[in-house]
């Protein structure tokens, strides 16, 4: 794992706009073109390491404690994810209330092996401030667990996709 790690060496740069997650900087510059943002990376593929010195120092040397590191140094006013699969997205909103946090749906939702099923097994309800998503239908299921202003925006990926309007061999 230490070897599959990538390592940034600077500090991060203070931004309005923290992408929570690198999973969505396939559509991330599209959507967000008109503004910079830095990455918060948390799937442990990439490291700050001037962010985890300040840990040592500290002696909370722990990945909770560094993403919560990370996001205290970037500053930001909004926290957006597009990979709204990972529970720790919504738990941040407890340490950082003045902060707009927004979620974009990219993926189909079921309570197999999915979100869904992990906040079920929770019982525990989130708060966030905008929930965009595929359809009125999954509002009804993600109601239950989060609290936020939903707007359908259907799929970000499709959404970004040429229409092609001509019909061939009919």
């Amino acid at each position: 794992l230490i070897l599959k790690i990538k390592w940034q060496l600077l500090p991060p740069k203070k931004r309005e706009i923290l992408l929570y997650d690198g999973d969505g900087e396939d559509v991330a510059p599209t959507i967000l073109k008109n503004y910079t943002y830095e990455i918060a990376h948390t799937r442990k593929e990439k490291f700050c390491l001037f962010i985890l010195l300040k840990l040592i120092f500290k002696f909370k040397v722990n990945y909770s404690e560094y993403i919560k590191d990370y996001i205290r140094y970037v500053n930001p006013k909004l926290i957006i994810t597009f990979n709204d699969n990972y529970v720790s997205f919504y738990e941040q909103r407890a340490y950082f209330p003045n902060i707009k946090f927004i979620a974009v749906q990219r993926g189909y939702r079921s309570y197999h092996n999915d979100i869904l099923d992990v906040f079920e097994k929770g019982k525990k309800k989130y708060s966030i401030d905008k929930y965009f998503v595929f359809n009125r239908a999954i509002i009804s299921h993600l109601k239950k667990y989060v609290n936020a202003e939903y707007i359908v925006l259907g799929s970000p990926r499709n959404n970004l996709a040429d229409i092609n309007n001509t019909i061939k061999n009919k």
